[in-house]
């Protein structure tokens, strides 16, 4: 949580931590650019005007 509120430049108050609840073992983190399909998977902040449910159904899709 340092870390990350070192990235947003904030300093959180308060802040909860469950470790007991997964380790760190089963967490696995990726990065997706594209669905299955090929679809682009591009949710930034930039793009969070135009809503592209193409991108949304391929997202679905992929974790299906």
């Amino acid at each position: 949580m340092d870390t990350f509120g070192a990235e947003l430049g904030i300093e959180f108050k308060h802040q909860l931590e469950g470790g007991h609840v997964i380790n760190q073992e089963q967490v696995k983190v990726l990065t997706l650019g594209k669905g299955v399909n090929g679809t682009n998977l591009d949710f930034s902040f930039r793009n969070k005007d135009s809503f592209n449910f193409k991108a949304m159904l391929e997202l679905g899709e992929t974790f299906c």
